[in-house]
């Protein structure tokens, strides 16, 4: 869940944030569907010698030879209840949530709202520990804004920095529109979106960052909308797929830059090792391990699996 918009103290308004959280509650759409043929590659898979079972292929670290830090193979996370609020915490560089558990930021998160531990009772915490982040959910709407506007924590004495976001309700589907962004705040683009369009059901919109000028929508549909409307201009939708979030710091996929839960390495972002500025390496994709730069749009495996191919619906 890390896709979300940061908000800072200023900008946080409940008002704005009241068409998320009155957005219709859904089950979320079906992730998976019952594929044909799967009995012969079982039959094929059980045929298998023992030597190629356990053949594994080779891993990103090791194309990347010393560029990147091995990773730990990490557990399945939990599902958290669909149909409730959930908030994402991303702290600040630096800042490694391997180092709490679970209990530790859950009581911080519940000191810090000003909620009474036990109206908050029902709320969970969940920890992604390969994107660094963690989320909290409740069922109760007059609480998403104690946490959203959550800013630091205090844990085991010292205060951390924390970027709070409110996730898109369960079911919406992100569409994106491009060369739209002018500098506009995400409340205006909500704003002006929900006026141009109200036959829409949009519950989201916010910039894909300072350097692109794309706005990514969430809509609760099951499928997106040709064209929106938005200050006088038609724009095509285009389906959003996630990128492999790739940390050119630690040289790890899973979290950003951001993020990192380790100390500035200094290195090169481009091939990962350390030489002057001036200097004319090769890069090397934290992703894939060809000769690119990270993300570039020749890498093959630079978008999450499970997402479709980026077309108009």
């Amino acid at each position: 869940m890390v896709n979300g918009t940061d908000l800072t103290a200023t900008e946080f308004n409940p008002e704005e944030w009241s068409v998320v959280l009155n957005a219709p509650q859904r089950s979320p759409r079906q992730q998976s569907k019952e594929t044909e043929g799967t009995q012969p590659s079982k039959a094929a898979s059980a045929a298998e010698t023992p030597a190629r079972k356990t053949k594994s292929p080779p891993s990103v670290s090791s194309k990347l030879d010393n560029t990147a830090v091995a990773r730990p193979r990490l557990k399945r996370l939990p599902r958290l209840p669909v149909d409730v609020f959930k908030i994402g915490f991303r702290p600040s560089a630096g800042v490694d949530l391997a180092q709490y558990n679970d209990v530790e930021l859950r009581a911080a998160v519940v000191a810090k709202s000003g909620l009474h531990s036990v109206v908050a009772d029902e709320d969970l915490v969940c920890t992604n520990l390969a994107k660094n982040i963690f989320t909290v959910s409740t069922s109760c709407a007059d609480r998403v804004a104690n946490y959203a506007k959550i800013r630091e924590l205090t844990l085991r004495g010292k205060k951390l920095g924390f970027h709070a976001y409110i996730a898109p309700p369960d079911g919406a589907r992100a569409g994106i529109i491009y060369r739209a962004w002018n500098g506009e705040s995400p409340q205006d683009l909500l704003q002006e979106l929900r006026r141009a369009n109200p036959l829409l059901p949009i519950v989201q919109a916010r910039d894909m960052g300072r350097t692109s000028r794309s706005v990514l929508i969430h809509f609760m549909a099951e499928e997106l909308p040709p064209s929106v409307k938005m200050f006088g201009i038609l724009y095509a939708v285009f389906s959003f797929r996630l990128k492999v979030e790739a940390c050119l710091n630690c040289r790890q996929v899973g979290h950003r830059r951001d993020v990192c839960p380790l100390p500035n390495r200094l290195t090169c972002s481009s091939c990962g090792q350390k030489h002057p500025e001036d200097y004319p390496c090769t890069p090397q994709c934290v992703i894939c391990g060809d000769a690119h730069k990270t993300g570039d749009r020749a890498c093959k495996q630079r978008f999450q699996r499970g997402f479709s191919r980026l077309s108009r619906p």
